[in-house]
This record gives structure tokens, sequence and C-alpha cells, in this order.
């Protein structure tokens, strides 16, 4: 009883979520962790139905007053921030290296940090020359079809191609 207790009052006691936008998740809301990030308690007082309810653990900046519970997961959340980074500039070997050590058995389950991995993962591979490894990681993000908006993925049609290609760029 005095575990479950103190288990309920581990989650109410989480601090607020940082993310990379700037933007803050109060404690609040903040209903749990999962392998897929940061689990969202639905809020229906703006008379709508909450458009997300889980924060992809790639734009998880930091947990105020420590990880907490979502310490497993710290490690992850910032191996994805810096493959980002390193994706938008243009380091491929860098943000592939940080991909594939973290993301590989994300590409065989379903969520916005699986989707997140697998649509970067596409690109990396792609860029390297790995085609077959593209498409691995193309069809992985087409399962789910849930991640980041990527520039090398049309949003309309979910095909891939080079960055540019498909009215991003």
């Amino acid at each position: 009883m005095i575990g479950a207790l103190l288990g309920l009052l581990g989650l109410v006691a989480v601090g607020p979520v940082l993310l990379q936008s700037g933007q803050t998740v109060p404690a609040e809301q903040v209903a749990g962790f999962s392998d897929q990030g940061v689990l969202l308690k639905p809020d229906f007082r703006a008379g709508s139905v909450p458009d997300r309810r889980v924060v992809p653990w790639s734009e998880v900046a930091e947990i105020e007053g420590g990880w907490g519970e979502a310490a497993p997961y710290r490690e992850l959340a910032d191996a994805l921030r810096r493959a980002e980074k390193r994706l938008a500039r243009g380091d491929v070997p860098g943000a592939a290296g940080l991909l594939e050590s973290a993301g590989a058995p994300y590409l065989s389950t379903r969520g916005p940090t699986s989707g997140a991995i697998a649509s970067a993962l596409a690109a990396c591979r792609a860029m390297r020359d790995d085609r077959a490894g593209a498409v691995d990681a193309w069809l992985a993000w087409r399962d789910g079809a849930m991640g980041p908006e990527r520039s090398w993925i049309d949003a309309g049609t979910g095909l891939a191609g080079p960055p540019g290609e498909n009215g991003g760029g």
C-alpha cells in the first residue's frame, strides 16, 4: 500500500518537462513515461480533443528536478537531440552513428520516437548510399507514419525522395 502511494507521488512530483522548442510541459500534465516519450494527460479544457498524447524523446531537452522514472531514457533523448542537430547541419556520418546505435530496437515498434528515428535513419542511410537500409528505415516509418515532418517524405503520399524534391528542403 505504501509502495503504491509512493509510486503515485513519484509521478505527481515530476518536474516540468522542458522541450527543445523552448516550451514547457507543466508537471500536472505529465502522466508518465514510456519508450516513445513523455505521456501526457488529456486536457479537455479547451473544448476539443488533444492532438497529441506523447512527446517524443527527441523533443525533450530536460526534466526539471531530475529525470526520476525517465532516467532510462535520458541517454536516448540526448542522442536523438544531437542526431537531429547533426542531420540539420549536414553531418550525416555523425547523425547516423548516433541513430544506428540508439535506434535499432525502435525500427520494429510504433510511436513518435520510433517515427523520428526511422525517418532520420532513412535519410542518413540514403545519403550514405545504403539503399537497402534506407528502404528498411522508410518502411519502418511508413508502418506507423509518426514522427516529425521531413522534407524528404511527402506528407500526402508518404513517398520518400531526396531532400527538397517533395516540397521541402
